[in-house]
Parts: C-alpha cells; structure tokens; sequence
C-alpha cells in the first residue's frame, strides 16, 4: 500500500503521523504501527498517531495513538503537542486548539514558533483510575512494589494515561532494558504501565528515564515530565511563600488554569503533602515533615541505630543485629557482638533465610499472606534443623502470631541452640524498613531472661523507628 506520513518528534518523543480524517485509521494499524515503528529496518518510531476527525462540537481534531508493538494508548503529551503543529500548518492556525483524546478532549496553546503547551488536565493517584490492584485503594503514594524479586518504592499517578514513579541514586546505571518490562507488565497494573526512573540532581534538576508501555525505553514522556514537574512546582511555591497561598495565587504565580492546580492539590492533600485550611488557601503538610525525617535518618541508618542497638546490647548480653529485607532474604547491615566467650556472629552483609530467622519473620508478617507464599516460593523451604517450620500451615500461623504480638522469635530453627527474638523497625509510612534481633543461648523462649529480651528489643525497635520519623 502507498502511504503519506510525517515523522515529527516532540522532546525527542518521535511518531509516525498519518492524516486520517476523511480516510479513517487504516483497519491493519496495529501490524502497520509494529512494522513501521522498527527502527533501523523500517521508518523507525514509537508509534504512529493517526490525526481523526473530531467526536465533539467544536473540537479541531482527534488523536489515536499506536504504540510500537500495535497497542492502542490513551494520551501522549509530546505526541498531541505535535498534532497541534501539524494542525497549524495544515490549515488550522489557531492560537488555541481543541484536540480530542482517548482520554477526553485536551486544549493545546501555542506559545511560539514551533512551541505548544498541553492542558493536560487534572491528575490522580487513585487506584481505579490507573487503573492498578493489590495496592489499595489510594492514594498510591510511595508504597512498596516488588517488581522480579526487587523491592521498589513507588507512586503511581493517572494524567490520563497511568505512570509509576521511584526515585534512583543514579538512572544512567539501570538496565532499562532488563527491569522495564517487568514494571510495565506488573500483575498489579492490569493495563500495563509507564515507568520513570528519577535521579534528584539537585534543589532544581531531576534526571529522567522512561520505559513505555508498548513502546519501551524512549527519550521523553510528557504526561510523565508534566506530572512530576507540575507538583514539585507547586511544592516549591508553598515552600518559598513561608504563608498560605489561595488557588488564585498559585495560578496567578504559575499561569495554570484553576482546574488543574486544584486537581493536583487535591490528590497530595489526600495524602497530607499539603493542606488546606479552613479559610481554603493551602501549605504545606505534615506528611513532608514526616518526609524530611526519614530522608534524614535515612542517610545512615546504621548511624542513627548504633546507640540503640549498643544500649540494647549492654542490658541484655547476646549480640544484636540490625537487618533489612533483600529479595526472599535478610541482610544484617549491623551488629553489636555480645560480650560473652560464646558468642554469635554474623558479618555485614550476611546473608539469611527468612522462614526460620525471627528477623525474617518481622518481614513475612508485614506482608500480606499471598505476597509472603509468593515470596517464599522463590526457594526451598530447607530443614536446617529438626525444629524448622517447612509448609506453609505452620509458617502462616507464626506469621500472624508476629502480626499480633508485634514481634517474632526464632527457637533453634536456623541454628540448633540458638534463640532470638526481634522487632520491627517501621519508617514514616509505617511500612516495616529494618528488623532489629538478639541472638543468642537461652534456657528456652519462655524463660524469664528472653522473655525480658523481648520486651527490651521491641523497646528499641520503636526508638529507632521514633528516630526514622514514625509516629504510632
């Protein structure tokens, strides 16, 4: 077939586009979008956007969007800021434009030559508006993802199409092409997902890399760029204003219609990024003190914990151990040797199971039933002694007596002989970060002295978690 197309690319977001108003999509378009998009064997692109007649009064156009591998998507900011171009210079030169999507009519503005601004509308970080499962209900900010046997912190966000962000000390280091996939195609994203990775460079910078859904790895996203600038931009102002500010004084100093700032404002009230007094002008929320907290903390956790853990040590004799969840392991990232002849000892770094550790079981009791059987079945559940817990009847039982106890304890199930109870240790969220343990030979773990070192380790589990900014 003979084909007129455009190939025009926005912030380096490249499309094929094809001019379908009075000829309709092409009925092959999706196997097209896929042979087409190839690049190096073909024209080479994320996608084709077919420019459609409009569906409502008044509007200039629509825009369809196909990705890569023939995937219809929703709404792309770079790729309907050049529909608008297009438009322009195809006979609609208007200063304003009307552009139908799949995810409803967006208005495009331009502000110079070859320049256009999207309205993108409100956002949400709603779950049913992902839409997105097993996360709760919302709002989906900075929670836990395991994504192929990693834990992620993660917010997900609609702006029409859905988006999953986490923060990375350095983007230029991922294996996009590796971990991409498994976050796009995520059981809890039943649509599929876009990821951007965000390296903080400094007060005014961030440093993005993209994996699209349909398309994987591209050079830019605008629904994702908007999103995450349109907040920090907002943030920002209520930060330097160091008073409330109305929503007329944020789209006054931002030049943003009132709809959009108060849609973004609404989804971070919900969770206490800022609020809104009762005369209605907004600032900043507790939730961002609680943020500073554990960032701070967060710069040496070992540091912070050390005195803790020594106190701990000193009143009750075993070593003492700080540990946080890897994969279906724990790692010990510190510890304070007891000052018996007889002493257990374990290296930073070392590494241990988690269904017969009691520091493993903090982690598998903080987990939802399905998640810990799916985390535990990654191995064999090895008997390292005959009082190992190997089915999940026993496990599941021990794991919601640490649900309600609010600790765990090990009896000689790891090493014969040795018993250890531990705590959990739970950051600003809530969210369990580190367990804290002490290891060593008791009579039994119902004498009086490990009873004693129970009440001890949980006292300085919540001290430490104090510390990282929780507040029970």
């Amino acid at each position: 077939m003979k084909l007129s197309f455009t190939k025009m690319q926005g912030c380096a977001n490249d499309y094929i586009y094809l001019d379908c108003r009075t000829s309709g999509v092409p009925e092959n378009i999706a196997a097209l979008s896929q042979r087409l998009s190839r690049r190096h064997f073909s024209i080479g692109a994320d996608g084709i956007i077919c420019i459609c007649a409009p569906v409502t009064a008044g509007a200039d156009a629509m825009m369809r969007i196909f990705n890569a591998d023939g995937s219809e998507g929703k709404m792309c900011g770079n790729g309907i800021r050049c529909v608008a171009e297009w438009l322009y210079t195809h006979g609609t030169a208007k200063p304003k434009l009307a552009i139908d999507t799949l995810s409803g009519l967006k208005t495009v503005s331009r502000m110079g030559e070859g320049l256009w601004q999207v309205e993108m509308g409100t956002y949400t970080a709603m779950a049913a508006a992902l839409p997105a499962v097993n996360m709760g209900e919302g709002p989906l900010v900075d929670l836990p993802l395991e994504v192929e046997e990693n834990l992620w912190r993660v917010t997900c966000i609609s702006v029409g199409n859905p988006h999953c962000v986490t923060i990375v000390p350095d983007v230029d280091s991922l294996k996009l092409e590796q971990i991409g996939p498994g976050f796009e195609h995520h059981e809890n994203f039943p649509e599929r997902i876009n990821t951007e990775f965000v390296q903080v460079v400094d007060a005014t910078h961030l440093k993005m890399r993209v994996w699209e859904r349909g398309s994987g790895a591209t050079l830019a996203c605008g629904t994702g760029c908007g999103s995450i600038a349109a907040a920090l931009r907002l943030l920002g102002l209520l930060m330097e204003a160091h008073q409330p500010l109305t929503l007329a004084a944020l789209s006054e100093q931002t030049g943003w219609p009132k709809s959009t700032i108060h849609g973004l404002l609404s989804t971070m009230r919900e969770s206490a990024v800022v609020d809104q007094q009762s005369d209605g002008r907004y600032c900043l929320g507790v939730r961002l003190f609680e943020y500073g907290c554990a960032v701070g903390a967060s710069w040496s956790v070992s540091d912070l914990a050390k005195p803790h853990l020594q106190h701990l040590a000193s009143v009750t004799g075993p070593s003492v151990f700080l540990s946080m969840l890897n994969r279906s392991e724990v790692i010990t990232i510190e510890q304070v040797q007891s000052r018996a002849g007889l002493r257990v000892v374990s290296e930073v770094g070392t590494r241990l199971p988690l269904y017969c550790t009691s520091q493993g079981k903090v982690f598998l009791s903080a987990m939802a039933d399905h998640e810990a059987k799916r985390v535990l079945s990654r191995r064999t559940l090895e008997p390292y002694t005959p009082r190992t817990l190997v089915t999940w009847e026993e496990l599941f039982r021990v794991m919601q007596a640490a649900r309600e106890n609010g600790y765990a304890v090990e009896d000689g199930e790891y090493r014969f002989g040795l018993c250890s109870p531990s705590a959990p240790v739970r950051d600003s969220s809530g969210a369990v970060r580190y367990a804290v343990g002490v290891v060593g030979m008791f009579d039994s773990v119902h004498s009086p002295d490990f009873q004693r070192d129970i009440d001890l380790t949980c006292a300085a589990a919540a001290q430490i978690s104090t510390a990282l900014g929780y507040r029970a």
